[in-house]
């Protein structure tokens, strides 16, 4: 599949549906990125969540009201959250540099 060259409009729904998240995480030098993509990836369930970053729950609690504080509580709603996966994708293939991507290289 080819993306193409960068364009404005992929980097505007980039940073539309990420930019709260990417901006705190270049300030606070944090990982809510990689927290959301985990639970994103585990459909919402904590525990699994937790284990995978090598966290306890509390601290994956503390991290998922920070992301429904930067994004709103309505993040895991369907249409939400796949625009916030489609994001997610685009940011990685765009930080990878590729213009050509396999689909399977970047699954959530």
């Amino acid at each position: 599949m080819l993306l193409g060259e960068k364009n404005e409009y992929v980097e505007t729904f980039i940073y539309d549906q990420l930019g709260p998240v990417l901006e705190y995480d270049a300030k606070m030098n944090a990982s809510l990125l990689t927290t959301l993509e985990v639970y994103l990836k585990n459909r919402g369930r904590k525990k699994e969540t937790a284990n995978e970053l090598f966290i306890v729950r509390q601290t994956l609690y503390h991290r998922l009201e920070k992301i429904e504080e930067l994004l709103g509580y309505q993040f895991m709603e369907p249409a939400r959250r796949l625009a916030l996966e489609t994001a997610i994708l685009a940011y990685h293939i765009y930080q990878s540099g590729h213009t050509h991507f396999n689909l399977e290289d970047y699954q959530l």
